[in-house]
């Protein structure tokens, strides 16, 4: 008997250490457990797919603009020695029309290409063609000198 008591003397001691306390005859509430906080996994941000073609595309003078649309593909631009994507309603740019898209806020996409003339997409047809090896080399002149200004052809 002395060595339950002692081994009884011995718990109790031991859940008085951890904060336990035992009280008999007192009842305390049920309280629920706080549900587990759902976890935030992190959210992958996925860019446009990379635009597959053939060396030195055709690229379109948009008309009014040193804007170049590449020929035959959505929302895929040329300005300012940039590429430049309208994708799933978000804007991204790269250093090479195949990739790799980045993100950016509209805010920090150039004017003249978030502004396009109304109509590009019809009058586009008249608008010369510069294959993309051209205009990498000559983009800056072009717009320094005005270039397609001097052009006679339908804007």
């Amino acid at each position: 008997m002395m060595k339950r008591i002692s081994l009884l003397a011995a718990m109790v001691g031991a859940l008085a250490l951890t904060g336990c306390v035992i009280s008999p005859g007192v009842r305390r509430p049920y309280v629920a457990p706080r549900p587990a906080q759902p976890v935030k996994k992190p959210v992958k941000v996925v860019g446009p797919p990379s635009v597959v073609i053939g060396a030195n595309p055709v690229m379109v003078v948009i008309p009014g603009t040193y804007v170049y649309w590449l020929d035959g593909y959505d929302d895929v631009f040329f300005y300012g020695g940039t590429w430049w994507r309208l994708w799933g309603g978000n804007w991204y740019r790269a250093t090479v029309y195949s990739g790799a898209w980045v993100r950016v806020e509209a805010r920090r996409v150039p004017h003249p290409v978030t502004h396009l003339p109304s109509g590009w997409r019809r009058s586009h047809r008249n608008a010369p063609r510069v294959h993309w090896g051209d205009a990498r080399t000559h983009w800056r002149s072009w717009e320094k000198d005005r270039y397609w200004h001097r052009r006679k052809w339908r804007k």
